[in-house]
């Protein structure tokens, strides 16, 4: 059994979060070292005077209420979590592939071990041997050796990939742009979308609509509904508009939708009758197109409202 525990990077052998030989541990109020593991079971050599050695369960281990890794210093280490490694399956086989050679590659600069060395004892090559160079002098050389092997890899890159490496693991390599998922919405909130729908299905019957006058009520709507948000909401005119391609609203649906005029076609059906009146005033035409007015106020600050 595996206990969910740090790791120095600089252990290349030893699989990550795993209690191993060489760790000071606290268990039931005293120090011991961890001596061997055989199969599930940990032998612990007492470290404090009038300690006891002992054979212990692991999972016994590191259950206990006490239970800690300890550093150098004698203070507890944090654990880490284990890593949701469900994401690699996410991955394509190429994707997986650029991964684990980024980690073979991301493993020498961190530890000296070179790329394609098995398990066990190793001898690390010229330039990456961590007692005569310094992790800045084997970004660089990485870096000069994958751009030799036409590879992407830039002395940026080699050090920021190491970085996440010691953060996150094996996660810490996977491109996120191959983890994102895209919607018929894009990056558009759902509000907006739901708001969109509910704009242009409330013009129908109205005359003919436009782009631009779908914009301004789904904008005037959006600042009624989420007044807080709505900046952040709101999306730019060319968002908006292929949003609105992406949604099956076209120029032409808004013009040809059933009960809608057109700007050619906003006129009653023939034959036309003169409408007849006896005074004046009796029937005024009335045009429904919205207006953006423009006024100053007494202190000479525009004013505007759509």
């Amino acid at each position: 059994m595996s206990a969910v525990l740090s790791q120095p990077v600089d252990a290349p052998d030893a699989p990550a979060w795993t209690l191993r030989p060489g760790m000071t541990v606290q268990w039931k109020t005293g120090r011991y070292l961890v001596g061997a593991l055989q199969g599930s079971t940990v032998h612990l050599a007492a470290m404090d005077d009038g300690g006891q050695d002992a054979l212990v369960l692991v999972c016994v281990l590191v259950s206990a209420p006490d239970f800690a890794v300890l550093k150098a210093d004698g203070m507890a280490q944090e654990p880490e979590a284990v890593p949701d490694l469900s994401v690699l399956e996410r991955l394509d086989e190429e994707q997986l592939k650029d991964v684990r050679r980024w980690e073979e590659h991301v493993r020498e600069v961190l530890t000296g071990r070179p790329v394609g060395a098995r398990d066990g004892a190793f001898t690390a090559r010229h330039g990456y041997d961590l007692a005569t160079t310094t992790r800045t002098a084997r970004y660089a050389l990485k870096a000069a050796e994958l751009k030799a092997a036409g590879l992407t890899g830039s002395v940026a890159t080699v050090q920021r990939k190491c970085l996440a490496y010691e953060a996150h693991g094996l996660l810490g390599l996977v491109d996120k742009r191959w983890l994102r998922t895209s919607t018929v919405h894009g990056n558009v909130d759902e509000r907006v979308v739901a708001l969109i729908q509910q704009e242009d299905k409330a013009q129908r019957g109205a005359s003919a609509g436009t782009f631009s006058r779908l914009y301004k009520r789904v904008r005037a709507a959006l600042r009624r509904a989420h007044p807080d948000e709505y900046r952040a909401l709101m999306p730019a005119r060319t968002t908006f508009y292929d949003l609105l391609k992406r949604l099956g609203i076209s120029a032409e649906s808004l013009k040809a939708a059933p009960g809608r005029g057109s700007d050619a076609t906003a006129l009653p059906e023939p034959p036309y009758h003169p409408a007849p009146v006896s005074l004046l005033g009796e029937r005024v035409e009335i045009d429904g197109t919205g207006l953006d007015v423009l006024a100053l106020g007494d202190e000479g600050v525009p004013w505007q409202w759509s």
